[in-house]
């Protein structure tokens, strides 16, 4: 018996195309879902997983820098004793030409004196020494050990004086009043010119010219 009621009919003709087109679509899976059975093929194939990424291999540890000139060198000078008495003797033993600097170990530009120095002297292709005395010498208790007097490693020879200061300088210049580092250029003939800090270039060249 066909219903009267239009909105059932409506209904039961929706029902009837959904029913439809479910069939249709088994109809078009299940033969390939059969034959992928039958030949043993996986329904669904994952796709295979690609391997891990290899992290770049390490670059070797770059080569250590050449040995800086105000690195410390592989035997140092000893350090010797010096008294007021000893003075002349030491004046009379500096090499001819070379460079004499007083200092002390709370000198905190000396150690830029001294780089300045071995820079000129490099510099101007001297090969004059330079000699390095510590008026506080009481104060090296851990020799040239101490960061405070490193820079003095690279002097030819490194003396302490224990004494009276003031002694100390009225011996080696009265007009020295105790300003550090104390400079000595000695020239080819044992003369002393003495001045605070860094030599000036002028008198670098008229010290470097009478070698």
């Amino acid at each position: 018996m066909r219903s009267t009621d239009p909105g059932r009919r409506g209904a039961l003709g929706a029902l009837g195309a959904l029913g439809a087109l479910g069939a249709a679509a088994l109809a078009g899976v299940l033969p390939s879902v059969t034959a992928r059975a039958a030949t043993g093929e996986p329904a669904t194939r994952v796709p295979a997983t690609e391997p891990a990424a290899r992290p770049p291999a390490a670059e070797p540890a770059p080569r250590a820098a050449p040995t800086a000139p105000g690195s410390r060198p592989a035997r140092p000078p000893r350090i010797e004793p010096l008294a007021l008495d000893g003075w002349p003797a030491l004046r009379a033993s500096l090499p001819r030409p070379s460079v004499l600097v007083f200092t002390t170990t709370w000198c905190a530009n000396c150690p830029e004196t001294f780089e300045a120095i071995r820079a000129e002297l490099r510099g101007r292709r001297l090969g004059a020494p330079m000699v390095a005395v510590v008026i506080d010498g009481d104060a090296l208790g851990r020799g040239l050990r101490d960061e405070r007097v490193a820079h003095l490693a690279h002097s030819s020879r490194v003396l302490a004086f224990s004494g009276h200061e003031a002694a100390l300088r009225h011996a080696v210049d009265p007009s020295w009043r105790g300003v550090v580092p104390w400079v000595g250029l000695v020239g080819a003939d044992g003369s002393v010119g003495f001045a605070a800090g860094t030599p000036s270039a002028a008198r670098l060249d008229a010290w470097s010219a009478r070698r």
